[in-house]
């Protein structure tokens, strides 16, 4: 079954309709704006619809380029203060979180630009954030996490036709009740594209949490995705 592909990145945006790289580029940007545009006129739902449509068009057009990560990470974020305006904080995080993987310049992002949504998510990831700063080492760990639900990654449509391997290695924080949350990108094959698909379906997956003798524990988890041909 295949599973996923890597290309090595190209020095320009490449894109699975043959337009023009920078009609490309302007057009991504107008659908951006218009987005963040929604989520300024306070229309989460609507907003959280229309980044997951263009989140998947973007996916199955964008090929290869510098200027990939970036436009993931604009989405990404987008995506994550609609989802907080729609009160889905977990989801939101979570999509946040992968912004920070592709951008850099998420890190230190003012979230108070986008009002009280902006607050509450700041807050959610704070918390977060602290609890990552606590020990999951967790000395008397007798079982650690394990794989219970395994979600296949969607399949960008340009990638589909593509026969290649590779391996992708995340960290995340398996809490007591077996979910995953903050995804720290430890090692792939550069392929920003379909790192991103993989962590949307990384998303879903559940554990059994590590336990110990008082019961189950969040703990750090790392596990390696292996995207394998047919």
């Amino acid at each position: 079954m295949r599973r996923f592909t890597i290309l090595t990145c190209v020095t320009a945006i490449l894109f699975s309709t043959g337009v023009q790289a920078k009609d490309a580029s302007d057009e991504f940007a107008a659908h951006l704006a218009r987005i963040e545009k929604t989520i300024a006129n306070g229309d989460y739902k609507s907003a959280k619809n229309k980044a997951a449509k263009f989140e998947r068009e973007m996916l199955d057009r964008i090929i290869a380029g510098p200027q990939v990560p970036e436009y993931l990470g604009e989405i990404a974020k987008l995506h994550a203060i609609a989802l907080a305006g729609v009160g889905e904080m977990d989801h939101a995080a979570w999509k946040w979180n992968m912004g920070v993987e592709f951008s850099s310049s998420l890190t230190d992002a003012n979230l108070a630009v986008y009002g009280e949504v902006g607050e509450q998510l700041f807050k959610h990831l704070s918390i977060e954030l602290e609890g990552l700063r606590e020990d999951h080492g967790h000395s008397g760990v007798i079982t650690p996490p394990a794989v219970k639900k395994q979600v296949e990654p969607r399949y960008p449509r340009i990638q589909a036709s593509l026969d290649l391997s590779c391996s992708l290695m995340v960290q995340v924080v398996v809490e007591t009740d077996g979910t995953p949350h903050h995804p720290v990108i430890i090692s792939s094959g550069g392929r920003p594209t379909l790192v991103y698909t993989a962590l949307n379906a990384l998303r879903k997956w559940r554990f059994e949490p590590a336990r110990t003798e008082a019961g189950p524990a969040a703990a750090f988890y790392v596990l390696t995705v292996r995207f394998l041909p047919h």
